[in-house]
């Protein structure tokens, strides 16, 4: 049987919508043991989607379906950067409809009515899938600062606007935020990046490791005199 345990613990939920089962959903998942549930209406749900970042955002399309439909789209073009999952619950369920939810880029939708704990299957498998397929974006929270590293597209987002990196600046962070707290020696870090033994310059990695600071945050980075570089998760 499902439990609360089997989700990560800041597990975040956002519920999009103005009706009863928006109320109710609410409800349900605090009596679950979700901490991190919020609800807003549709014209807010952008806003609050760039502010709480949560892992699931649930759609409840009643009476609203071409509004929700619209914002599925909205929010599937912006919340790809740190793999959020959108949830489409559908009073007045059709496969047509469905169909055309999913083409919004929903990636589950329901009717209801519904058992709660079949819901909860439902986002413990979007998150599952969520996690092995987006195994290239590196994601981390520090205090209100999001970070995503998105190796696939060679982008990062800080607080969802994208950072310049050259590309060497940029194979150098995905090589240290895909272990965070190893310390990596300058020689460790030029065969990984620049694929070469040794350095034709010492201060090649030094160099790269200052516009990084300056670029993403002093606080992701740790120097150990005579031993190398870290990347910290936390400040």
């Amino acid at each position: 049987m499902i439990s609360r345990t089997d989700f990560l613990p800041d597990f975040g939920i956002l519920i999009s919508g103005t009706s009863d089962l928006t109320f109710a959903l609410q409800n349900d998942f605090s009596k679950f043991g979700f901490s991190d549930v919020h609800c807003t209406d549709h014209q807010r749900c952008m806003e609050e989607v760039l502010k709480s970042e949560p892992d699931v955002v649930i759609l409840v399309a009643e009476g609203h379906e071409a509004v929700a439909m619209e914002l599925c789209y909205m929010l599937k073009l912006s919340i790809r950067a740190h793999g959020a999952r959108v949830v489409v619950l559908a009073p007045n369920y059709q496969p047509e409809t469905a169909l055309e939810f999913f083409k919004a880029g929903a990636d589950d939708c329901l009717g209801s009515p519904f058992p709660f704990e079949l819901l909860c299957y439902r986002l413990l498998r979007q998150v599952q899938t969520s996690v092995s397929a987006s195994t290239s974006i590196l994601q981390f929270r520090n205090g209100q600062q999001s970070l995503q590293i998105d190796k696939e597209s060679y982008q990062a987002f800080l607080n969802n606007i994208a950072i310049h990196l050259t590309r060497k600046e940029f194979e150098l962070l995905f090589q240290m935020a895909n272990e965070p707290g190893k310390i990596f020696s300058r020689e460790e870090l030029f065969r990984a990046v620049w694929k070469e033994n040794t350095s034709p310059n010492g201060r090649t990695i030094d160099v790269h490791i200052l516009r990084l600071r300056k670029k993403v945050g002093e606080h992701y980075f740790s120097t150990l005199k005579g031993v190398g570089y870290r990347f910290n998760t936390r400040s």
